[in-house]
């Protein structure tokens, strides 16, 4: 199972301003960004959990779906605010990926507004 490597302790979510400001990245990005702040650290990392915390009954308004959040994860990773990190049983086979939010970026300085 995927874990969310999350390097903020705090209860309150600390969302330094270059979130903001970094135009490679979309609002819905933003957002996600702002979603695994507010997660714990050893989280169960999932598309499906993402999807479950932003899911709505109201019929106006249903929430992201899988593919919407899939898309930001892939964008989150290639600025670099995202990194997979491969996870290894005790005899060294691969079992998945834990996910480590980056702020700032680990590749490249973001390009602020």
């Amino acid at each position: 199972m995927s874990k969310l490597i999350n390097v903020i302790k705090d209860t309150y979510s600390v969302i330094p301003n270059e979130v903001f400001s970094d135009r490679r990245l979309d609002y819905r990005s933003r957002g996600l960004i702002s979603t695994l702040l507010s997660l714990p650290s050893g989280w169960d990392f999932s598309i499906a959990g993402l999807v479950a915390l932003v899911a709505s009954d109201d019929d106006e308004f249903k929430g992201e779906k899988k593919d919407a959040i899939q898309v930001s994860i892939w964008r989150l990773e290639k600025i670099g605010y995202l990194q997979r990190i491969p996870v290894k049983s005790s005899s060294g086979r691969f079992v998945g990926y834990d996910y480590k939010l980056n702020i700032p970026p680990i590749c490249g300085e973001p390009t602020t507004i």
